[in-house]
């Protein structure tokens, strides 16, 4: 990518956005060609950035408005670049984390979390050259990725899709595992005279299934969270290829969830 930003992510709540071109800003710091944000906590937390580039005679200028947003159970992303000859770039992030542990059992078990994504894009006078956002999810040591199967759309109408979405991963009961869920978008608009690309994604924990190590639910099972700043959902961790593969046949699953996920915990945002 000609442009683009690396999150410096901290852990628990954390968002960052940028926007940037070849042009500089019309507003302050004089001469700079980026303008960007990035936030944590324990907290919900919130970045949002709306720069106007332009060079002196305004001719070659490009706007961007990007936001992200985050808090534990539901992370939330948007932007949208305008070209007006000359190129930008949008980058966000968003993702939650914590270590929890699940009570409720003995010895070795399965948690299941249950994920609602919606995910979108628009493309105008660029046909073909939306992207699709890209999710992540940590469970323990098991690493999910996702990118959505979203082909371009066009303007009026947004192309939007919502998938439920499974993870799962062994857990010894009583013991904590970090679980966490991001996601990124990170996309260039190229020069010409008018043109936008956009692209969304949220991801919320809507609830969980616990399971014995027979394969039974677990009646009246509890996620208990340790409020820790310490997870991250984008550092890659130990098991992360064998977990993948492990989520993935879960996740394939999720589209027709079994009848124990009708019965399983149900949750709002940024509750356990």
């Amino acid at each position: 990518m000609l442009f683009g930003m690396t999150a410096i992510s901290l852990g628990a709540n954390t968002v960052s956005v940028s926007a940037s071109s070849t042009q500089p800003l019309e507003t302050l710091p004089p001469g700079s060609d980026v303008d960007s944000c990035h936030q944590s906590g324990l907290g919900p937390v919130s970045c949002s950035i709306r720069p106007t580039f332009s060079d002196p005679s305004g001719r070659f200028g490009g706007h961007v408005e990007v936001l992200a947003t985050a808090e534990f159970g539901l992370t939330h992303g948007d932007g949208i670049g305008f070209t007006d000859n000359a190129p930008v770039g949008v980058f966000y992030e968003s993702s939650f984390g914590d270590y929890i542990t699940v009570l409720g059992g003995s010895g070795v078990g399965s948690l299941v979390t249950h994920y609602q994504l919606v995910s979108s894009n628009l493309w105008d006078r660029l046909p073909g050259l939306a992207v699709s956002p890209f999710y992540r999810f940590r469970q323990g040591d098991v690493a999910v990725e996702h990118t959505p199967n979203l082909p371009p759309s066009s303007i009026p109408l947004p192309n939007t899709l919502t998938e439920d979405f499974d993870v799962s991963a062994p857990v010894v009961f009583g013991v904590p595992i970090p679980l966490a869920a991001g996601t990124r978008a990170n996309f260039n608009v190229p020069s010409q005279r008018g043109g936008s690309l956009s692209t969304s994604s949220t991801a919320q924990l809507v609830g969980y299934t616990v399971l014995d190590s027979a394969g039974e639910i677990v009646a009246g099972a509890i996620i208990q969270r340790s409020f820790t700043t310490e997870v991250d959902a984008f550092v890659p961790e130990p098991g992360t290829l064998l977990g993948g593969i492990i989520g993935a046949v879960f996740i394939a699953r999720g589209a027709q969830r079994s009848a124990f996920a009708a019965r399983s915990k149900r949750l709002g945002p940024g509750t356990l």
